[in-house]
């Protein structure tokens, strides 16, 4: 009823006032951009909204109830509408110790050419979001190598896959090489210093390294980066260590930690000549659903049909002409669009947790990339879900201010042939003055 919806909406601005400060106003932000765009209805205004639930749906609508409960009052650590994502805000007390380094200050470099970006890594980490509550496969470790097979490995790596990708070492190499060597080798020189947010055992980094090389002559590199999965933080240490002594490129390793990507209040702001992450993991569960992998695929789908296959123009047609009922599918229909922009709200605050640690660590005026991103859930069968193009552009910078050149970001798809595919995103942080008065 109507009377229904108003006490849900009232119940939604109790939530969104209950949020902690760092993070309540952009999601009123998104929250309203995301009503706004829906309208509740996609298109159904005023008081033409009464006539929303006067049918009950049989199939969606007790999904949605059940999960819009949830969302309301929680049955755990945080209501679907509650951000408390605190791993992926900035820690202040651990930004009060922080050591900032000085713009103005040259780069310590060892006898070997290896700048030393000073900070430790976490003493402890955290259990990710996306682990509670059902299974992440991006969270199983990679096989370590053992020490005395490290030159079997060598021997044998460019021929195996490696952190979740389908593809090869070689393959995936080649795949990338276009991309990196138009928005990576103009904006590197040889002794800059890059960072991989969630770089796995560390063989992105080194084919990275390998294009730099071969397209643009770009040497003596120090890499740094962080892991979720601590195993594979150490492979990484080992396998890049173990390259770069042997002879790899003329590059050094900083380190890599094992470290949340939503949380990298362990490194100093303006550190980094580029930074960038291989894929951002997304929600894998934005609804929270935890129904198991299987039904969780199931349950999406059908949602995500029921959505797809209305005509939400027809329905706002229908009701400034008068009509106030809904059939069943009618109903589910828009109940099934409501839970998806929830879900996408969700998705969004996410991303944003990764982009803002990644922008805040890079030097002013540096690169900031994202690679293989993916669609939106219902967009592309078959992936994990991710955001559309037009959240780089506006949702980023309009509703989270990143501090990003806004003209500076460009997407780059995967495969021209694919539109709904995977695509990588480039951007510039904003070139700021220091006190003095001269440009950084």
């Amino acid at each position: 009823k109507h009377d229904d919806m108003e006490e849900i909406a009232g119940l939604v601005e109790e939530a969104d006032d209950n949020e902690a400060p760092a993070d309540s106003a952009a999601e009123r932000r998104m929250t309203e951009r995301m009503r706004r765009h829906h309208d509740v209805v996609a298109g159904v205004h005023g008081n033409d909204a009464a006539f929303l639930c006067t049918k009950k749906a049989v199939l969606i609508t007790a999904v949605v109830l059940a999960v819009v409960v949830y969302a309301l009052f929680g049955m755990g650590d945080e209501p679907l509408l509650a951000i408390s994502v605190n791993r992926g805000r900035h820690d202040d007390s651990q930004a009060e110790n922080r050591q900032e380094p000085s713009r103005n200050r040259a780069p310590l470099r060892d006898q070997n050419g290896r700048i030393e970006i000073q900070y430790s890594c976490p003493a402890e980490l955290k259990e990710s979001i996306n682990e509670l509550g059902g299974y992440d496969p991006f969270y199983d470790p990679d096989e370590e190598p053992e020490s005395e097979n490290l030159t079997l490995f060598k021997e044998t790596f460019r021929d195996e896959s490696f952190d979740g990708h389908s593809k090869t070492y070689t393959k995936l190499k080649e795949h990338m090489r276009e991309f990196k060597k138009k928005f990576f080798v103009p904006y590197l020189k040889s002794g800059d210093v890059i960072y991989e947010s969630a770089c796995g055992i560390g063989l992105s980094l080194f084919y990275t390294l390998e294009l730099l090389k071969e397209e643009g002559n770009i040497t003596n590199i120090t890499v740094y980066g962080n892991e979720y999965i601590p195993r594979n933080a150490d492979t990484g240490n080992k396998l890049l260590n173990f390259l770069f002594e042997d002879g790899g490129n003329e590059n050094h390793l900083g380190k890599i930690c094992a470290g949340d990507s939503t949380d990298l209040s362990f490194v100093p702001s303006n550190s980094f000549d580029f930074v960038f992450t291989g894929y951002i993991s997304p929600r894998w569960d934005p609804m929270e659903l935890n129904l198991g992998d299987d039904l969780n695929y199931k349950v999406m789908r059908d949602i995500c049909d029921a959505a797809d296959d209305f005509d939400f123009d027809a329905l706002d047609k229908r009701a400034k002409n008068g009509k106030k009922k809904l059939n069943k599918n009618e109903t589910e229909a828009v109940w099934a669009k409501a839970l998806i922009g929830m879900a996408q709200v969700k998705q969004h605050l996410w991303f944003n947790h990764w982009l803002d640690h990644m922008i805040r660590i890079a030097k002013p005026g540096a690169p900031v990339v994202i690679e293989l991103a993916a669609k939106p859930y219902c967009d592309t069968w078959g992936d994990y879900g991710g955001v559309d193009y037009g959240y780089w552009f506006v949702s980023g910078v309009e509703t989270y201010g990143w501090d990003v050149v806004q003209d500076s970001i460009k997407i780059h798809l995967l495969n021209a042939d694919k539109p709904n595919g995977r695509y990588h995103v480039f951007m510039l942080k904003n070139n700021h003055t220091s006190e003095d008065g001269n440009d950084n």
